[in-house]
């Protein structure tokens, strides 16, 4: 804390260095590589989750779980929508990264931070509610096993 202190005092900006830049700029290309690759993944599910609408009712019709393959569609076209939006924040990051080490500007280089905090606060949010839903259904999901036997 007494560092810290120090620093504010003295008044020290913080400075990118060549390092920096280099593990700034990999980071942004391996963003670029991966939320490109999701938005394929994204729009494959999504197109999945389309075309398994008229078939699925088809399907549906043949067995004994009528509800099963259209609710599944609806999942795919969700998590398809939901995810789209942390994927976009990872890519604007890569780009403004980019951008802001090519002209070297501090403003771009803050917008791209202000990308990737908001790609891992999303992420965050979905791992709580991930684990939420965990603490939730694993009982539930032991309770219809045990009445089951």
């Amino acid at each position: 804390m007494e560092t810290i202190t120090n620093l504010e005092q003295q008044n020290v900006a913080l400075e990118v260095t060549e390092n920096s830049k280099i593990y700034l700029q990999t980071a942004a290309s391996w963003s670029k590589f991966l939320a490109i690759l999701s938005f394929v993944g994204l729009a494959i599910a999504a197109l999945a989750g389309i075309i398994m609408i008229p078939f699925g009712s088809y399907v549906s019709s043949y067995t004994h779980l009528p509800f099963l393959l259209p609710s599944m569609s609806i999942v795919y076209i969700m998590l398809a929508v939901i995810m789209f939006f942390p994927t976009l924040f990872l890519y604007r990051f890569s780009q403004k990264t980019t951008k802001a080490l090519a002209i070297n500007n501090a403003t771009e280089l803050e917008e791209a931070f202000n990308f990737i905090k908001r790609y891992w606060k999303f992420k965050g949010i979905l791992a709580i509610i991930y684990l939420g839903w965990i603490v939730f259904l694993v009982p539930i999901a032991a309770i219809i096993a045990l009445a089951a036997r």
